[in-house]
This record gives C-alpha cells, structure tokens and sequence, in this order.
C-alpha cells in the first residue's frame, strides 16, 4: 500500500507545476525523492534493528497510541472523535480506558506549552482511517510532509542568482540530517511541513501573487506550529517583525539595525514577561527545562551529554554558555564524542559542514551587500540555535533538534559567495560547465 501510495505521489510530483522550481531539473527533484525514500526504509532499519524496543523509539510509540486511539472507533465511535478533536475527552471513562494505556499522552514535566505528544497521536490516530493500519503508510506520509516543508522553504527564500539557488536546493535536499529526521513519523517532519508551508504562503499573500484563498491557510499553518514546537515560531516572531519594519520604511536605520533593535527589544521583553503576565515565566521555563533535560540525560546514563554549567536566570549565566552551546551544537560529535556507530556517522557529517565553510571562504564575495533575506536567515538561525544549543546539552538530541535552523543558515552563507569563484573550483573536478 506505501509503494502504491509513493507511485502515486511521484507521479503527481512528476506531472504538477506546483513541484518545479526553475533553478533544478525535475530530474534532480525526483532524486532528491527516491533519496529520502531510501533514507525513510535506512530510517526503519536503524530504529528496528539497533533499537530494539519499541518503546525506545517515537515512531512506534506515536504509532501504537495512535492504535489505542483508533480502537474506539469500532467499540464507541464518540469517544474517538472526542479523543481526535480534543473536545470533551477530559472524562474518567476516556481517560481510563484509553489515555492511561499510552506512553506519550502525559509528559513528566509541563512548561506551560501544548503537549506535542498529543499532537503526533492525533495525526496518526487519523491517517488509520487511511491507512488501514499500515505503519509505512505513516511513514510515508510523514516523509511527503518533510520534502514538501523543505520544498517551501527552498521556493520561500530564493537567493540572488541561479547557481546560488541550485546549490541551496541541493544542500538542503540531499544533507543526510536534514532527510533522516524528517524521514519518518517524527515531530521534525511535522514541524517542516509546518514551518514551510507558513512562510511560503505568508510571502504569497505579502506579495499579492498567489490566490487570494491562501489566506485561509495562514492560521492553519500556524496552529499546527504552535501545537508541535511553539518555540520555532517564537524565534520566527522577531525575524517577520523586522521585515515588515524594513518593507514599510525605507528610512533610516539600516536594515541589520532594524533587525538588532527588534532583536533586542524582543529577548528583553520575553526576559522580563514574567513582570507583566506572571503565570507565564518564559525566563524560569526554559532554566528548568536544560535542568531537566540534564537530570533526564543522567538517569538514563545517556553517552552523549555533554559537560555543562546549569542555567541560572541571569544574564551572565547564558553569556557564558552561549559560546560553548554553539560551537557544540554546530562541530560535535567530534570522533572521540562518538559512542556509537550513529554518532560516528554524525561526526562524518560535521566534517563535512566544516569543509562547507571551508568553500564559504574560498569563494566569498568581498563586493557583496547583505539584503533583508540575508538578515532574516542570520537572525533566525542564531537565535534558533542558541535555544537549541542552551537547553539541549545532550548531543544525540541536539543532532536531531538543529535541523530547522540549517536551510536558513545554508541560505545565508551561500548567499556571500562569488558565483565566477564557485564555478572556478568546481570546474577542477567537474568537467560539464556549470550555469
């Protein structure tokens, strides 16, 4: 049923304007598609083989709640519409009968932010009228979900020139991170989808060049955002607000100043919520939230944690650790960090983004003026990864958690290269010409 449902979807992708972007073949498009479908099937190997319990693994604990939650359907049907909708399902028989034989539903600790758990059951307990219970339709629609969030993305930004673009596609597309974690039934693949389609549809109606129902699509789109992962659109917030700054007045102060005041004026004003709306201490939340993932990290022995000072909510206590939480979350695992053939492989991956930069440098562009997409991409991705890098000190996770913030990073260092000095080096190893 999955090939049958792939077959389908690759020939839509094949015959449908909607999946051309000007800059790449559609031949390079369908590759990077079959790329995922074989990282989607790696995916399954890896968390069946090497992890053997299911319960160790969110693809199947997603999958087997939603199985819980599907099974009413057949005994009472009320209860599973009230558990999919969740509307009037807070009743002892429901929770009872079903939400206590889950193993996502309640999360050990509460940062006063939906439970995304519930979520990822949701969806799943849905797609079963579907899929007919098949757990690599799941996949595979999660899988759709990740390479169309990327696709927008990619078509969101558009850099200035064709090769610029082309080398951003294939980054994006084809970087192995970037595809495992959203090759699969995960919150990342959920949280693309969602983040694509967001700013893609956002830019069509703030440039009036999409149909006029694409505005209906907004609050979905940002429901969905605010019901996986809040703290994305938190980091996006500041970005969108700089932009309309710069859109609106094109008088002074500069762009990248527009971006700083708004910045700064932003983290200030989430520093100090708590003075204003005291039940939510967005300050307190995320200091108990590196705190718990530290005392989570340690009961489990966890490998990969990584040696760093608690939070404290002080300005001075996260000046400190920002620059280690970013040179971690950007360069290790570094071999010696790698306890496992997962994270060996991690370690490959960053020597490559080192190599990256490498060709950042080589081939930058002293004559280049950074323009508004430049800035939002920096912007994003460094607050972006500095929350990551904060509150996430185990590395097993922090692999997984980055990837949002890499295609607008991608973006923004490729955006300073010199087209004529990329097409110098590459036309050492690659004799075709290079538009």
């Amino acid at each position: 049923m999955a090939i049958l449902f792939f077959g389908v979807f690759l020939f839509f992708v094949a015959k449908s304007s909607f999946f051309s972007f000007q800059y790449v073949s559609k031949k390079a498009i369908i590759g990077s598609l079959f790329f995922r479908a074989a990282i989607c099937i790696l995916f399954f190997v890896v968390y069946t083989s090497y992890y053997k319990g299911r319960d160790e693994t969110d693809m199947y604990r997603y999958y087997d709640d939603a199985q819980i939650m599907h099974s009413a359907l057949a005994d009472v049907p009320s209860d599973y519409l009230k558990m999919l909708s969740g509307i009037g399902d807070d009743s002892n028989h429901i929770n009872d009968h079903y939400y206590m034989k889950m193993s996502t539903w309640n999360k050990s600790y509460d940062y006063f932010v939906r439970n995304d758990n519930r979520t990822m059951v949701r969806i799943n307990a849905f797609l079963m009228l579907f899929s007919f219970g098949s757990l690599f339709v799941h996949k595979l629609f999660f899988m759709i979900m990740g390479f169309i969030g990327f696709f927008w993305i990619i078509k969101t930004i558009q850099l200035g020139s064709p090769l610029k673009n082309k080398l951003l596609f294939y980054c994006v597309m084809f970087f192995p991170s970037l595809v495992f974690w959203t090759a699969s039934i995960t919150k990342e693949a959920l949280l693309v989808f969602a983040l694509g389609g967001f700013i893609y549809i956002l830019k069509k109606v703030i440039e009036k060049s999409g149909k006029s129902f694409l505005i209906f699509l907004l609050p979905i789109f940002l429901y969905m955002l605010i019901s996986v992962k809040i703290y994305v659109l938190l980091c996006m917030i500041p970005v969108m607000l700089a932009l309309v700054w710069s859109w609106t007045s094109k008088r002074r102060p500069a762009a990248l100043w527009k971006f700083l005041i708004v910045m700064t004026a932003y983290v200030t004003l989430l520093w100090n919520f708590h003075h204003i709306v005291p039940s939510m201490n967005f300050l307190d939340s995320f200091v108990r939230k590196q705190h718990d993932f530290i005392y989570f990290a340690q009961s489990i022995h966890a490998g990969s944690l990584i040696n760093v000072e608690m939070l404290s909510p002080h300005v001075m206590s996260f000046m400190k650790s920002l620059p280690i939480a970013f040179f971690a979350l950007l360069f290790r695992p570094f071999f010696f960090d790698a306890n496992n053939i997962f994270m060996f492989l991690v370690s490959f991956e960053n020597i490559s983004f080192v190599l990256f930069l490498g060709l950042i440098v080589l081939t930058f562009n002293k004559k280049y003026k950074p323009d508004l997409v430049f800035w939002a991409c920096v912007f994003f991705s460094l607050l972006f990864f500095a929350v990551i890098g904060l509150a996430t000190p185990v590395l097993g996770a922090v692999v997984r958690y980055k990837i949002i913030g890499y295609p607008f990073m991608f973006a923004a260092l490729i955006s300073m290269t010199s087209d004529e000095k990329i097409k110098r080096i590459f036309s050492k190893f690659y004799k075709k010409k290079i538009k």
